[in-house]
This record gives structure tokens, C-alpha cells and sequence, in this order.
């Protein structure tokens, strides 16, 4: 399965070329977008790689002149432990959102020759057809964003009863129970004898 976009209203000129930057006033702030599912400032979110499951990237576009929106918008995952890119769409200049599968991905990235998704951060690449290394905050124009880091992971499969699963945890806790037993009676028979003798000094 393809990748999904939705995009705004208009469709991109692109006109990003240097002939065109003088249309552009002095005091323009940089364009490019925001990116709002996930929040850029929140910490990385966590997405399976399992079926049925999809990831969706959403944004705003800000402060992009007129006549300068881009013609196209190429969204791609970083893994820069692996030095791995991950492809996840290449869209519209005016979408404001991908939908993408890694388990569709995962699937068929072995036919296309391309990486396999791994468990591991991805840093999310969103750049138009200037290339992901053109010049930054540029006025009036879109500018890369890499802003947001997001996580991927295999959920671990389901081992039944009958298939031998046991609890680990609950092992160490019964363990750690029977050490401490001994202690325990023993603290409960001194208070115990401190009850009775202080009973006793009572009814003299």
C-alpha cells in the first residue's frame, strides 16, 4: 500500500529560484512548516511496525509568500545509528499530511532493494524539491524541517501458557518473599514479647 496525503486548498507554483527571491520583502520571516501529529517539541513517540497499523504525519504550513509554495514535498526517515534513510512519500507541495505504513514498507522494502525498518529513533525529514541540504532560513520560502523524532519497535509475540511461558518477575518477587520471611517472624515475636512484658508490668 502507497502512502496517503491530504493537502490544502491551491496547489504549489514552484517558483523557488533565485530570480524570483527579489519578490520577496527584507523583513519576510523563514518559511517552511510545523509539523503538529506528532508535536515537534514533545519527546519521540513510539509507533509498531505491526499490521494494520499506520503513523501519521501531519503540519502547517508558515510563513511561505505568495508564489513561492513548493511543487513537491518529500518526507523520509532518518536512522543515523544504522546511516539508514527510510523513503515514506513523495507528495504534493500543498499536502499537510502523509499516512504511512511501516508494516507495509517492512514488507515490500526487500523487493524495491531498500533498508529494513529496524527498532531504533528515526529523525523525520520533510524538505520540497530543493534538496534536503539547501540553504536555511531562507526568507519567504520553504525550509527543511527535521524537527521531530519518532521511535519504531517489533511487539513482542504472544507465547501462551501451554507453550511454556512463565512470569520472571513473579519468580524474583517469591524468591525475594521467602528472604525476608525469617526477618519478618522474627520482628513480629519481639513485639510480641514487648506487648506481653509491658502487659505484665502494667498489672503490678
Amino acid at each position: 500500500a502507497q502512502p496517503t496525503q491530504a493537502a490544502q486548498g491551491g496547489t504549489g507554483t514552484g517558483t523557488n529560484n533565485t530570480s524570483s527571491l527579489s519578490s520577496i520583502p527584507q523583513n519576510a520571516a523563514a518559511g517552511g512548516i510545523t509539523i503538529t501529529n506528532p508535536v515537534q517539541t514533545a519527546d519521540a513517540s513510539y509507533y509498531k511496525i505491526a499490521s494494520g497499523i499506520s503513523v501519521t504525519f501531519g503540519w502547517n504550513f508558515t510563513s511561505i509568500v505568495a508564489g513561492h509554495s513548493p511543487s513537491s514535498l518529500t518526507i523520509q526517515a532518518v536512522n543515523t545509528a544504522q546511516k539508514n534513510t527510510i523513503p515514506i512519500a513523495t507528495i504534493a507541495g500543498a499536502a499537510t499530511q502523509v499516512v504511512w505504513s511501516p508494516w507495509d514498507y517492512q514488507q515490500s522494502a526487500g523487493a524495491r532493494n531498500l533498508p529494513q525498518l529496524a527498532q531504533a529513533t528515526y529523525r523525520l525529514q520533510i524538505f520540497d524539491e530543493k534538496g534536503p541540504d539547501a540553504a536555511t532560513n531562507q526568507a519567504g520560502v520553504f525550509n527543511a524541517n527535521q524537527a521531530v523524532q519518532f521511535a519504531l519497535y517489533i511487539p513482542a509475540a504472544y507465547t501462551p501458557l501451554s507453550a511454556g511461558w512463565t512470569c520472571a518477575g513473579c519468580k524474583n518477587a517469591g524468591e525475594l518473599l521467602k528472604s525476608y520471611t525469617p526477618l519478618l517472624l522474627g520482628s513480629a515475636a519481639a513485639t510480641a514479647i514487648c506487648l506481653a512484658s509491658g502487659a505484665g508490668l502494667l498489672r503490678r
